[in-house]
């Protein structure tokens, strides 16, 4: 019988400790059926019980229950629940150590950019148009992108998810039908689905990087996020951009902004330009232009602060402009990059793991 406690004990405290780091125990499943407080409940309970079982078994006269030896084995139990509950906090401990680390290692402020303190007119290349062609889709030749350096270094494109449906003319999308959003499932695909795609300067399509798939893990892309990251074919010793740090500071309301896309000049050509814009409350990340514009097939396009530094891209326009008949509008739009810094935390354990 105090065997019988002291399993009831372990099992118990096994059973709670394991909740704590996001794990399951299927053996005592049942416990949690009555929902989450009620399971804590019957938990304590059944440690509770193991202990009442384990006071209470010196009281049972000897080779009734069981061998008086059995008592000379009764710490077993109590030894196994032992390491258990130190294993767990060695695993509870390294994981929030390994996370604090991720997070120093991600949200590293990157150095302003030397070209943000010059005129506007005098910036670098820094958005690129784009055209995709899949095995099993109809093609892509919409929205603008960027090249981005991410934490770890590594230089990879950044576009709208949404392009990838729809918007960007392809069919079937790799985005969720309905809801919008990317889908998990097909955006898994989408490496195997390139058969080119190319990010080129306007007017300049010699001057292009090729994108060769997905970076990361489809499952690491939030379907929500409307961001896409895509690896290179490889590494270029010359870009036809300025590729962009990233800052995953807060964007704080009235900050100002610059949005980096293009626009026909009086000759009907292409051509980079820079819209100063700042940020305004509303539903998710929406920013109002100082002059109006037209942003037409702008999605995907990068916004960077005053240090150059990238914060976001361009997704959609805004509610205020539903019913909107003119061409040009006063706001826009879209997703923060701070919504992949899980990603680039995968991508920087991924990167250390390689180096082991």
């Amino acid at each position: 019988m105090k065997k019988l406690g002291a399993w009831m004990i372990a099992f118990g405290i096994f059973s709670i400790l394991v909740g704590f780091v996001g794990l399951q125990f299927q053996v005592l499943w049942f416990l949690d059926e009555f929902g989450p407080l009620m399971g804590y409940v019957l938990k304590v309970g059944l440690i509770v019980a193991g202990i009442w079982v384990w006071r209470n078994a010196d009281k049972i006269p000897a080779g009734e229950d069981e061998e008086p030896e059995g008592n000379n084995r009764a710490w077993i139990p109590v030894a196994v629940s032992g390491t258990v509950i130190v294993g767990i906090i060695a695993y509870v401990a390294i994981s929030q150590l390994r996370s604090s680390w991720l997070d120093r290692q991600v949200n590293r402020p990157a150095p302003p950019a030397t070209w943000a303190s010059t005129p506007v007119n005098q910036w670098p290349a820094l958005v690129l148009l784009q055209k995709a062609e899949f095995k099993h889709h109809t093609p892509m030749q919409a929205g603008c992108a960027c090249l981005v350096r991410l934490p770890t270094g590594e230089i990879v494109a950044l576009t709208a998810g949404h392009l990838l449906g729809k918007d960007g003319g392809v069919s079937p999308g790799f985005t969720r039908s309905g809801f919008g959003g990317l889908d998990p499932q097909m955006l898994a695909t989408l490496t195997d689905e390139i058969t080119s795609w190319e990010l080129f300067l306007p007017k300049h399509k010699e001057q292009a990087v090729e994108a060769v798939g997905l970076f990361g893990k489809a499952d690491e892309f939030d379907a929500d996020c409307d961001q896409v990251l895509l690896r290179l074919s490889q590494h270029y010793s010359t870009y036809p951009v300025k590729p962009l740090d990233v800052r995953l500071k807060p964007v704080t309301f009235g900050e100002p902004l610059h949005l980096i896309t293009c626009a026909l000049d009086k000759d009907g050509n292409l051509q980079q330009v820079v819209l100063d814009a700042r940020r305004v409350p509303g539903l998710g990340f929406v920013c109002e232009l100082e002059k109006p514009a037209e942003l037409n097939g702008c999605s995907g396009a990068p916004v960077v602060d005053k240090d150059g530094l990238l914060v976001g891209i361009v997704t959609g326009g805004t509610l205020a402009y539903v019913n909107n008949r003119s061409s040009t509008v006063r706001a826009f739009s879209g997703h923060l990059v701070s919504e992949l810094t899980p990603l680039m935390k995968a991508a920087i354990s991924r990167k250390k793991i390689a180096r082991i």
